[in-house]
């Protein structure tokens, strides 16, 4: 009887041993997959797969309102990311992160005004602010201003040019209008036409003296592109 009760004891403790060891692997097994939401963004971080932006799983691994810089499901729409924030993949991301809004600068990728600095998007890319660099095709931000053509170098040496967002003035260069900043060709003294966001000559064109360093490259006065130089500072266009 007494060897008896000692075997039945055994058995019990070993069935508690097992009962115990599958509730522990059990536990170890649910808290590895679940995530809270207030941890969800950290978890994501460390998961992130290059197909997380098309990932039909996002929602069950990351939670609503995440912060800046953190991984976020597009499919939530506005309530991804948390207040001033918004939820995009931009820049060759493939996981979706939270950025804050209106911290994307002059041509850089967007989907709305929203995302831009300067507060206007235009296929894709933010408008250009003030003196920025730009794009004919996007423009400026400010409706004033023209994205026009400009030598980076003014005039000191070789010349750099790109387009920037500049205001269109009316004061005379010289003898006539020539290189000026313009919007159309109404903008620009007769005979002069609007391109590049510059008013400029046709063979024959002379220019004087008065125009500043910054402007003496033919590639900003002639519509040729070319110019003959008659004398000191006095050229004409070709």
């Amino acid at each position: 009887m007494k060897r008896m009760r000692t075997t039945r004891l055994f058995h019990t403790v070993c069935l508690l041993s097992i009962l115990s060891a599958f509730a522990l692997a059990c536990s170890s097994q649910t808290t590895s997959s679940w995530t809270s939401p207030g941890d969800a963004g950290v978890e994501a971080a460390a998961d992130a797969s290059p197909s997380a932006v098309d990932d039909p799983n996002c929602e069950a691994q990351v939670g609503p309102s995440q912060t800046v810089s953190q991984r976020c499901c597009l499919s939530y729409g506005i309530d991804g990311c948390g207040a001033n924030l918004f939820c995009a993949a931009f820049d060759g991301r493939t996981v979706a992160t939270c950025y804050i809004g209106g911290s994307r600068k002059s041509l850089e990728t967007c989907v709305e005004p929203t995302n831009c600095a300067s507060g206007k998007c235009v296929a894709g890319q933010c408008q250009s602010a003030a003196q920025d660099v730009c794009k004919p095709a996007i423009g400026c931000a400010n409706p004033d201003l023209v994205c026009a053509k400009v030598d980076d170098d003014h005039g000191n040496g070789s010349p750099v040019f790109a387009f920037r967002c500049e205001s269109p003035f009316s004061t005379s260069l010289g003898a006539v209008q020539i290189c000026r900043v313009c919007k159309n060709d109404a903008g620009c003294e007769k005979g002069l036409a609007c391109l590049d966001g510059r008013c400029k000559g046709a063979a024959g064109t002379a220019l004087d003296t008065g125009i500043p360093m910054d402007y003496r490259q033919p590639e900003l006065c002639c519509s040729s592109g070319t110019w003959a130089k008659n004398e000191q500072y006095s050229y004409s266009c070709r």
